[in-house]
């Protein structure tokens, strides 16, 4: 942070040393023009009879057939003291941006025409300036007060041209000002790129990846940029410049295209966003074919209008996400409709070459430009971070306040099971004492009626209906036992047809032939397999209902088949 906070002050005074050289040397001032010649055929004289355009600051003309000419006229005295003192100085002619392929300077000299080349394919050896600009020498003749230069330029791809003249002393420092801003550009893109490989270790996402491999392509290009990578990767040479400058925006189109949907997908979106963003991919990836095949223009329109369409594509996977927390949802919404707007409005400036938006296109464009050196995007993957693990942590609070919610109802809840089931035990304990007395009696009553068949069967009716009154209270006694896992029900196998026929028996009066009142047709060999009590309580119930709910002397028919697995396996 220190190295970074030295190098910004290094800069700002080397651009006030600029400007101080500037105000210091000779103040040339200049009117600029401009002429598209088609056919590419004129000369440099037949050029200076034809009307130019004229325009101030940058000029951006879009895609050109032919060539473009370029009028310069420069008063290198603005003051009557000028004038009179002569300042034998040369000028430089600087041009930019470095893409711009092959120029042509013609400069009047004695009664004819000085030639210089130029241009992003010119020779390596014959530059006077850093990799980034185009300076030519003007030469400063004695008692010659104006000058007019022409500039012829070719170029396959859109035209943008920037122009300026200055003195040789001023070069220097102009140069050394360029240099360190490279160089600072550099460390700030590089400084992201490994603060994102940092990121990776904390959130192996692939939102984090594709931002780091997007900020290694804007380091790349800036060391593309600056020259520095044609000394190990002879492909970066000036002669793939203006060729592998295009990919490089393409690609960030591509990653930009890659980065939102990678953060988009972690909140489902619909398989309509998907399909779109795969074509998108595809468009720039179409692109980048075009481009390499020598239809630059074709793919420069491709990839302009796939990051346009990009807008809408991912407003509407933000739009129809799941659970996308609204903070978040609103800053990529903002970072998309300015990014996209600044971009689109600048292109729209250099495609159609509206003078008078020139100088707002440049801005733009150069707020696009890589030399933010990732600045941008890194600030909105940040803030979605930060905004991402904000929304998760208030998640996992509200979770623990939840379980805590649920831990406390579950207390709750089995504090009223214990009551509950304290309750029961009291209870069955309880209707055991009554029972106990009826089986008491009734036994008193059999010995006392020995002698009687009648009432002797109505005792053992008696004794019967006790024993299940018995059997119910220690079924409900055990499954209170169960809820609380002091015992395991173990289940038995029963005779079917011996089950069912007692509790006919118990249930029919004794002067009821089991025959006439059913139609049983049980398999002899037919088991019930589980708890006999439960299963006596089973059906018992429905032949009490049976009986209750038909009429007198109906036949009530029960059938009964064997399955070869069991209902509720043991």
């Amino acid at each position: 942070m220190c190295l970074l906070y030295k190098k910004t002050i290094a800069i700002c005074i080397l651009i006030s040393c600029a400007v101080l050289m500037h105000m210091s040397a000779m103040a040339a001032t200049f009117k600029q023009g401009f002429y598209i010649d088609p056919t590419d055929s004129l000369t440099v004289n037949e050029v200076s009879q034809q009307p130019f355009r004229h325009y101030k600051d940058n000029l951006h003309l879009g895609f050109i057939d032919g060539s473009v000419w370029v009028k310069i006229d420069i008063d290198t005295y603005t003051t009557q003291t000028d004038r009179a003192q002569k300042i034998n100085e040369d000028q430089v002619l600087i041009l930019s941006p470095f893409v711009l392929e092959k120029i042509t300077v013609y400069e009047p000299f004695n009664q004819g025409w000085k030639t210089q080349s130029g241009g992003s394919l010119a020779s390596l050896a014959s530059r006077i300036c850093p990799y980034g600009m185009h300076c030519f020498i003007l030469t400063n003749e004695e008692n010659v007060a104006q000058k007019m230069v022409f500039i012829k330029i070719k170029h396959t791809g859109y035209l943008t041209l920037k122009s300026e003249i200055t003195s040789i002393s001023a070069l220097a420092t102009i140069t050394a000002v360029y240099t360190e801003s490279i160089t600072f550009a550099q460390s700030i893109a590089l400084s992201l790129f490994i603060v994102s490989l940092v990121l990776i270790l904390i959130d192996r996402s692939l939102f984090i990846v594709i931002y780091s491999v997007m900020q290694l392509s804007i380091f790349l290009y800036i060391v593309f940029a600056s020259g520095k990578m044609y000394l190990f990767f002879p492909l970066t040479s000036v002669e793939n410049f203006s060729y592998l400058n295009y990919q490089f925006v393409n690609l960030r189109i591509f990653l930009i295209i890659f980065l939102g949907y990678a953060f988009t997908k972690n909140y489902a979106p619909p398989n309509t966003y998907k399909q779109m963003i795969y074509l998108l991919l595809a468009c720039s990836i179409f692109a980048f074919f075009l481009i390499a095949f020598d239809h630059m223009r074709l793919g420069i329109y491709l990839y302009v209008i796939t990051i346009a369409l990009n807008l809408p594509v991912q407003f509407y996977g933000l739009q129809k996400s799941v659970n996308m927390p609204i903070n978040i949802q609103r800053l990529l919404k903002t970072s998309y409709l300015v990014f996209t707007s600044v971009v689109i409005y600048g292109y729209i400036n250099i495609f159609t070459g509206s003078e008078t938006l020139t100088d707002r296109g440049a801005e733009f464009i150069f707020f696009t430009n890589y030399r933010l050196n990732g600045l941008a995007f890194g600030v909105v993957v940040f803030l979605v971070l930060i905004f991402k693990y904000y929304d998760e942590k208030i998640k996992s609070i509200l979770r623990e306040k939840d379980l805590q919610i649920d831990v406390e109802t579950s207390r709750i809840n089995n504090e009223k099971l214990k009551e509950r089931q304290t309750l029961i035990d009291i209870l069955t304990h309880e209707l055991k004492n009554p029972l106990t007395t009826l089986r008491f009696a009734t036994y008193s009553l059999n010995q006392k009626l020995a002698s009687d068949s009648e009432n002797q069967s109505r005792t053992h009716r008696i004794n019967a209906t006790l024993d299940r009154m018995d059997q119910m209270i220690t079924q409900v006694a055990n499954s209170n036992k169960i809820d609380r896992f002091q015992i395991e029900q173990s289940p038995i196998e029963v005779n079917a047809k011996a089950l069912i026929t007692q509790i006919i028996e118990d249930l029919l009066p004794s002067d009821v032939p089991l025959q006439r009142q059913f139609d049983m047709s049980v398999p002899e060999k037919m088991v019930f397999f589980g708890n006999t009590q439960m299963l006596v309580l089973i059906i018992e119930n429905l032949i009490s209902n049976a009986l209750k709910y038909s009429k007198p002397n109906t036949l009530i028919s029960m059938h009964g088949h064997q399955d070869h697995e069991p209902l509720c396996p043991p």
